[in-house]
């Protein structure tokens, strides 16, 4: 829980700082996106990994 708080205050920073030099960001929509693509595949490929674990544990 407190590694995604981290990252939600990361992309909260990193969104506010992108605004400072354009009036469009939320009009980007496909770099929009590709964050959203992005904390999808990492946090699946961390599912994953666990998956694995508590299989090699069963």
């Amino acid at each position: 829980m407190e590694k995604l708080k981290i990252l939600v205050c990361f992309l909260a920073v990193f969104i506010l700082i992108w605004s400072l030099f354009s009036n469009t960001v939320l009009e980007d929509r496909e770099t929009l996106m590709m964050f959203v693509l992005l904390a999808v595949m990492s946090k699946y490929s961390k599912l994953e990994k666990i998956k694995k674990i508590s299989f090699l544990q069963e």
